[in-house]
């Protein structure tokens, strides 16, 4: 299996770049984004979660870059 990276969009590109300001502004080394809706608004990735016990993944936003982690069992 290949991982697929898709092309951030510009206003997902504007949203990041806001929360790195907040990562810079409180000296953060990352943020981790699990609540789904707000996940979905700084990833651009709207897929929904199905259950309470499953999760499309999680947004490590970092001063650098920004990675969706999930899992293969979901």
């Amino acid at each position: 299996m290949t991982a697929v990276a898709a092309a951030p969009t510009v206003p997902t590109l504007a949203r990041l770049d806001k929360l790195r300001g907040v990562i810079a502004e409180k000296e953060l080394d990352a943020i981790l984004v699990s609540n789904p809706p707000n996940r979905s608004w700084l990833s651009g990735f709207f897929e929904e979660d199905h259950g309470p016990d499953e999760s499309k993944g999680v947004l490590l936003v970092e001063p650098a870059r920004a990675r969706f982690l999930t899992s293969i069992v979901n």
